[in-house]
């Protein structure tokens, strides 16, 4: 792997499992995952993060603590219910 980092780790991830980029989604809240917010297909941000990583979500949801990944994967039609 490259320097580390969660971009390359999750290059490092797809490669092996043969998933392009422009398939994935990813969740943060913090500047450390700008990054990889931007190189997934689709960037969720959690609604307690800082507003410098909010300006780059596709989508903001709410915190974790009140399902904002449950909130998101029904808003993209991943999960149902």
């Amino acid at each position: 792997m490259e320097g580390g980092g969660k971009v390359s780790g999750m290059r490092y991830f797809l490669e092996r499992e043969g998933i392009l980029p422009g398939e994935t989604i990813a969740f943060g809240d913090a500047e450390n995952d700008i990054d990889m917010l931007e190189y997934a297909d689709i960037g969720v941000v959690m609604g307690n993060a800082q507003v410098s990583v909010k300006r780059i979500a596709n989508y903001i949801t709410s915190s974790v603590d009140e399902d904002g990944i449950d909130k998101a994967l029904r808003y993209y039609g991943l999960i149902e219910g």
